[in-house]
């Protein structure tokens, strides 16, 4: 819905998550013919009233975001995560925890 259409805002920059009254979108960059673009993408099981970036108000984080059900990381739903405790640590956009686990660019690390 064009009308409806926003960017949702990072610290210093735009983040690939975008979104209208009826969905999310994540912009992915790809390269096809040696050529970079962004190709935006349905974030699947998104809430579009409830989204927001995860940050921690020191850097642009692009990589999460949250509604009210799920944490997504580049436009994924990010499973077993806990929503209420998860958040971005050490000034590190790639880097995240919630009560059960640390994550390193999406995927659970073992401590």
């Amino acid at each position: 819905d064009v009308a409806s259409f926003v960017l949702l805002e990072a610290v210093e920059t735009n983040s690939p998550y975008s979104k209208d009254k009826d969905r999310v979108y994540y912009a992915a960059n790809v390269v096809r013919n040696n050529y970079p673009y962004h190709e935006a993408h349905i974030v699947q099981g998104a809430d579009p009233a409830s989204i927001t970036l995860i940050d921690n108000d020191e850097i642009n984080v692009s990589f999460y975001a949250k509604d009210k059900t799920n944490v997504y990381c580049v436009g994924k739903i990010s499973q077993g995560v806990d929503v209420a405790t998860f958040k971005t640590v050490n000034d590190n956009s790639y880097e995240a925890q919630d009560k059960n686990h640390k994550y390193h660019l999406c995927q659970v690390v073992n401590i």
